[in-house]
Parts: C-alpha cells; sequence; structure tokens
C-alpha cells in the first residue's frame, strides 16, 4: 500500500500477454482457460445423447445434485490464504506467494467444477435423461470458476491481500510475472 491507501503492485498485462511473455502467470491462465471451456463443450455433444421422451417431466433429484455441488463452490470462496510472516525475506516472499497462488488457483479450479461433474452424473442415473441437471451445472461452475478460481486480477488481488494481511510485503507479481522459466510452480 502506497501512502494513500491505494494498492501499488506491477499492472496485470492481461490474457495473452501473460501467456506469451509470462511463464507462470500465462501457465495458469491456459489451464483455468481449458478447464472452463470443456464443461461448456459436452452440453452440445450430450445434447444428442440425452433425449427425453416427449413430455417427460425433470426428476427432482437430477437438480439437487448439482445444488450440491453448490457447496463445494461455496468452499472454494472462503478457502483460506495463509498470511506470510512478516520477515519473510523478498526473494522466499515471491516464490511462497506465487506457490500459494498456484495451490490455491487448482484448488479452487476443481472445487469449482463440483457443480457441473455432479450435473454430469444427474445427466445419465436419473430415470428420465434431460440436459437441464449438466446445463444447471455448467452454469453455476462457470460462475464459480469466473467469481472464484479464474486467476484474474482482482482474484489475485484478493489473494495478495489475504498474504499481505500481517503486514508483509507478498512480492507476488514480481513472481508471477518474472519471465525466466521455472522449474517449479
Amino acid at each position: 500500500m502506497n501512502g494513500f491507501g491505494h494498492r501499488t503492485h506491477v499492472d496485470d498485462p492481461g490474457f495473452l500477454p501473460s501467456v506469451t511473455r509470462h511463464p507462470r502467470l500465462g501457465t495458469l491462465r491456459l489451464i483455468s482457460l481449458v478447464v472452463f471451456v470443456v464443461p461448456c463443450g459436452l452440453l452440445p455433444v450430450l445434447g444428442f445423447l440425452t433425449v427425453p421422451p416427449e413430455g417427460a417431466l425433470v426428476d427432482p433429484f437430477a437438480l439437487f445434485l448439482p445444488a450440491m455441488g453448490l457447496g463445494a463452490v461455496g468452499v472454494a470462496a472462503v478457502f483460506p490464504v495463509p498470511a506470510l510472516p512478516v520477515d519473510t525475506p523478498p526473494e522466499e516472499a515471491g516464490r511462497t506467494s506465487a506457490e500459494i497462488v498456484h495451490s490455491r488457483t487448482f484448488i479452487r479450479l476443481a472445487l469449482c467444477e463440483a457443480p457441473v461433474l455432479f450435473g454430469f452424473v444427474a445427466t445419465f442415473v436419473t430415470r428420465e435423461s434431460s440436459l437441464l441437471p449438466l446445463a444447471t451445472g455448467a452454469v453455476a461452475s462457470a460462475v464459480g470458476l469466473l467469481l472464484v478460481a479464474v486467476p484474474r486480477r482482482r482474484v489475485l488481488e484478493r489473494i495478495q491481500d489475504q498474504l499481505e494481511r500481517d503486514g508483509a510485503t507478498s512480492h507476488m507479481w514480481d513472481a508471477l510475472l518474472d519471465t525466466r522459466t521455472q522449474t517449479t510452480p
């Protein structure tokens, strides 16, 4: 923070520049994109496989499963980030911050995928097959991914705030935007 209470950090380069020039942040964003797009791609494919009989109603149990997945999205939203110790050296703080960003991103991606996975199962285990459970789960997962998991600037700033809540400087952006090739996350 600067003297006016505003955050001072390196600006987020955006999606494409981070993918092409910043291996740590770019890799996270590419993986997040794949995790976001693949479930949406299942909908048209499964549309040909699941044709409900005419006049069939959706089993309420089929909508209960994706709703259970919303609990996992809630857990992802409140999943804790540890604070850095105040006396952490800058190099170690940056490395630790980048590792925490990676681990929390993958945990949140996995938790936010729960509604679409539960919806996928519900599509096939209910009496009348319907795409409604999968579509419901896909929407819930997409919203959760965008708000909580995908490493956008706001999500990363929230993680940085949690890392620095005890007064340490995380050097998170320096580590994420480091252009050197990293052998470990």
